[in-house]
């Protein structure tokens, strides 16, 4: 796990990677049709869960943009963490109470196939979905 920023700012705003970790509750979109899901942020991984799909991703980045967002990159094994484009990204708006989430899957999210409306942190994940 890769984390990016700066932990030397004067900020007392700033907040740790940690507090991003939880689980976040939403729907997301596949060909039109609604599916729940719930994305978990944890220490050494990113996971999708929901009936219609699921997907871990192993090798994670954080960048905190300092503006109240943090950027969460998400890698497979085999691509290349040195280049910009990522696999998936999630957007986490720490200054919102209680913290959401944006998704975006690249390929995917950019032919519109799937849509993630923002998600919610919420409960911990209850092994309620398929995958």
């Amino acid at each position: 796990m890769l984390f990016a920023g700066c932990a030397d700012s004067d900020d007392t705003d700033d907040i740790p990677p940690e507090e991003l970790f939880g689980s976040y509750w939403g729907t997301m979109e596949v060909f039109g049709q609604p599916h729940d899901m719930c994305l978990v942020i944890g220490q050494n991984s990113v996971a999708i869960h929901s009936d219609k799909m699921g997907r871990s991703y192993p090798l994670i980045k954080y960048t905190d943009k300092k503006d109240g967002t943090w950027l969460v990159s998400c890698y497979n094994a085999r691509e290349n963490k040195r280049k910009p484009s990522t696999h998936m990204t999630v957007t986490v708006n720490a200054s919102a109470n209680p913290m959401t989430c944006k998704v975006w899957i690249n390929f995917m999210s950019n032919l519109g196939l799937i849509k993630f409306p923002d998600c919610q942190k919420g409960a911990d994940y209850d092994g309620r979905f398929a995958h």
